[in-house]
Order: structure tokens, then C-alpha cells, then sequence
């Protein structure tokens, strides 16, 4: 078990520059998001339909394009392939400001989206190839937290900044953020190329220039022969499933319970800060690094509780308190980072740094596309048996598969655990 503080990467200049430059690249890719909605709902006076278009618009990079762009993060120098998504991410974002219709901004989005796309998995990579082995836990858990806690609070940040000045604002910091990004970046050290070439179950070596789609299929291979890592990408994918199965359900279960709008803004902080200290304390505390999916399991499990708990406020059979929902989400947050830590080390140490993009890619495909189908699947089972059944739905699937999980991988974790053991010994 790893004994190093969480901060421990961040001692080597190479990845505190990393480091640095995806935050600041995490806050501009969810700093809009709240700003684009108010951009078409309010500025244009569009409606749902529109609004549905840009929730698609921003869903179908990850999933459709994603896998494809990713082997370019296992083909072209990594460093220079974020600052290029950077770059145009800027100039993209300052398209938004002068956009002058709906299609043209979903055109934008679109490209944004898929350089987002592209950005992640080299970001992955450059952390296999820059941080030492006994501080990639850390280095990993130092990313989660920079990637889910913008997720949560820069749109919060944005919604801020629009109430004082306007969305064209929220762009235009935006496009400052990415520069700022790029600017950590170019600090790196020259990443060296990633290899074409790796084995193949030890039976025959890859051409070190392998077609596109041999690359792309190797990757996709990869995940299906690696037993944890398929299971770590199964587990986190059903659970994404599950979370925004209820998620876009939030506002009308605060109206069931007797929270006004206002409180909404409330929830939402108290889960940024609760992923903030969650991910603080598992990356922490690493006694769970020979078992990660176990960790991904039981966290799970009770997460699931906890929603199960907000399906009980939404029939009435918990009075409505501002203190105890805040609670709950708060809770829900901490509870949230005890799998989100663990997947992003899952990834990193059971991938070689040569394919990592690849996977990487083909991982926020599969839990793209669960977020992706799982909103409209909620909306209409609400319809059907109302809200609270939703959540008691989501609550009840996140309980049973955390349980399932915890049955099914145990030998599997322990088999690995004592096979590394026994490798370090000789």
C-alpha cells in the first residue's frame, strides 16, 4: 500500500506542469455548459427541441468519434496534440460569441466537443509516461479530482459569472482558460512518440507503422482480453447509467420535497465539495490500491443507499430539510469519488502507455453512450410511475450491482494481488 501524500506528483516539475494545464483545460471545457443553454433558451427565445439538439450535439463527439480519435493520441506526439486541442478549442469558443444562429453554433459545439474528445486520452497518456510507478496512484487521483470537480463547479462558476455579465463573457474567459492551458503545457518535457508497436499475447510483434483500423481494433482487443479492466469499465459504465438515469429529474424532486429552485445551486455545490474531499481522502488513503474495483463495488453499493434515500423524500416519507438533503448530497459526492479514483488508476496501471489512448477513448465511449440514452429513459419511466420511482429504480440498480460486483471480482482482484506478490518477491 502507498504511503505518499496525494500531492506527491506534484513534486516533479513534469507533472505539476501537466497537472496545472488540465485544470485549467477541464474548467474551460465545463465552463460553458450552463452558458449555452441560456444562449439558446434565452437569448434566441428557442425551446426543447433545440435545447435536445445541443445536449445531442455535445453527447455524439464522445461517443461516435471519440474511439476513432484516440488512436491519434496513440500515433501522434502527445504534447504537441493537447496544445493543438487547445488551440482550437480557443478559437472555437470565440466562434460562440459572434455565432449567429443555432446551426452554427451546434457546428461549433460539435467541434469542440471532438477536439475534448481527443484531449482526454492523450492527457492519459502523457501522465503513464511522466509520473514515476509509486506515485501513479496519486497522479491519478489528482487528475479525477481536477476532472470531476470542474464537471460540477465550473458550470456553477459560469452560471455566476452569466448572472453578472452575459454567456459572450463566459466564452470569452473561456478561450483565456485554454490559453492558460496551453501555456503549462508547452513547459513539458519532449514526450517521445508513442510505439506502434507492442505484442500481442506474446505470439507476434505489430509493424511498428500498423494500419488505422488494426490500431483502433487493438485497442478494443485489449480491453476485452484484460478481465479487470473490462470489468472496472462495465462497473463504471452501469453506474453512469443509473446516476443520469434520475439526474435531469433533480429539479422536479426538489419541487416534491419542498425545495425551491434556489436550493438547487445548494445541492449541487455541496456534491462539488463532497467529490473534492472525497477524491482528496481515497487518494489519500490507499489501502484499497490492491483491490480498486472492490473499492469501485462498495462504494457503489452505498451510494446506492443514498439515492434510494431521495427516492424516500420524493413520496413524502421523509420531511423536506434543506440541512439533511444538503447532507445527503454532500455525501453522495465523497461517496462518488470512492469509484471515480479508483476506475481512473484501473485504467492507468492495467494499461500499457503505447495504447492507453485507445482505451481511454473507448471507455468515455461506453460511459458516454450510458449517459447519453439513459436521460430521455428516465424521463419516460417518470411519466409512468413518477419521480420518486425513478430514483428508487436508480437507487435500488446501483445497490444490487455494487453487491454483484463485490461477489463476482473478489477471487479475481485476489488471484491478481497474490500473482504481483509473488512477481516482486523473485
Amino acid at each position: 500500500m502507498s504511503k505518499a501524500s496525494i500531492f506527491a506528483p506534484l513534486k516533479h516539475r513534469p507533472y505539476r506542469m501537466l497537472f496545472t494545464g488540465q485544470l485549467f483545460s477541464d474548467l474551460g471545457a465545463w465552463l460553458d455548459l450552463l452558458a449555452l443553454g441560456i444562449l439558446v433558451a434565452y437569448t434566441w427565445g428557442l425551446g426543447a427541441f433545440e435545447l435536445a439538439a445541443l445536449t445531442i450535439t455535445i453527447g455524439i463527439p464522445w461517443v461516435l468519434i471519440g474511439p476513432f480519435a484516440a488512436v491519434w493520441a496513440d500515433r501522434l506526439p502527445r504534447k504537441g496534440l493537447m496544445i493543438f486541442c487547445d488551440l482550437v478549442r480557443i478559437f472555437v469558443v470565440l466562434g460562440f460569441v459572434i455565432a449567429p444562429n443555432l446551426y452554427v453554433l451546434l457546428v461549433l459545439v460539435f467541434l469542440k466537443e471532438t477536439f475534448s474528445a481527443l484531449f482526454d486520452p492523450a492527457r492519459q497518456g502523457a501522465i503513464r509516461t511522466l509520473v514515476p510507478e509509486e506515485v501513479l496512484l496519486q497522479a491519478s487521483s489528482l487528475s479525477q479530482l481536477s476532472l470531476n470537480a470542474t464537471k460540477v463547479l465550473a458550470p456553477v462558476l459560469g452560471g455566476i459569472i452569466i448572472a453578472v455579465y452575459s454567456p459572450s463573457f463566459v466564452f470569452l474567459l473561456e478561450a483565456v482558460l485554454f490559453l492558460f492551458s496551453i501555456f503549462f503545457i508547452m513547459r513539458l518535457p519532449h514526450l517521445p512518440k508513442p510505439s506502434a508497436d507492442r505484442k500481442d499475447g506474446g505470439e507476434h510483434d505489430r509493424q511498428e507503422k500498423s494500419a488505422f483500423w488494426q490500431q483502433f481494433k487493438e485497442g478494443l482487443r485489449f480491453i476485452g482480453e484484460n478481465r479487470i479492466l473490462l470489468t472496472a469499465i462495465s462497473l463504471m459504465a452501469v453506474r453512469f447509467f443509473l446516476i443520469f438515469l434520475y439526474d435531469g429529474l433533480l429539479v422536479l424532486w426538489g419541487k416534491e420535497v419542498g425545495m425551491g429552485e434556489a436550493y438547487f445551486g445548494i445541492f449541487l455545490g455541496a456534491v462539488g465539495l463532497g467529490t473534492v474531499i472525497g477524491t482528496l481522502l481515497v487518494g489519500q488513503w490507499s489501502f484499497w490500491s490492491n483491490r480498486p474495483i472492490q473499492m469501485m463495488a462498495i462504494t457503489g453499493a452505498l451510494s446506492g443507499f443514498g439515492i434510494l434515500t431521495l427516492a424516500l423524500g420524493s413520496f413524502q416519507l421523509i420531511p423536506g430539510n434543506a440541512i439533511l438533503w444538503t447532507s445527503i448530497f454532500f455525501l453522495l459526492g465523497c461517496i462518488g469519488a470512492g469509484a471515480a479514483v479508483p476506475y481512473g488508476y484501473v485504467l492507468q496501471k492495467e494499461t500499457p502507455s503505447d495504447i492507453i489512448g485507445r482505451v481511454t477513448g473507448s471507455a468515455n465511449a461506453i460511459s458516454n453512450f450510458a449517459m447519453f440514452v439513459a436521460p430521455a429513459l428516465g424521463a419516460v419511466v417518470a411519466e409512468w410511475i413518477g419521480t420518486g420511482g425513478v430514483f428508487a429504480i436508480a437507487g435500488t440498480g446501483t445497490v444490487l450491482t455494487g453487491m454483484v460486483a463485490m461477489i463476482a471480482v473478489r477471487g479475481l482482484e485476489m488471484t491478481k494481488g497474490q500473482a504481483e506478490s509473488k512477481a516482486r518477491s523473485l
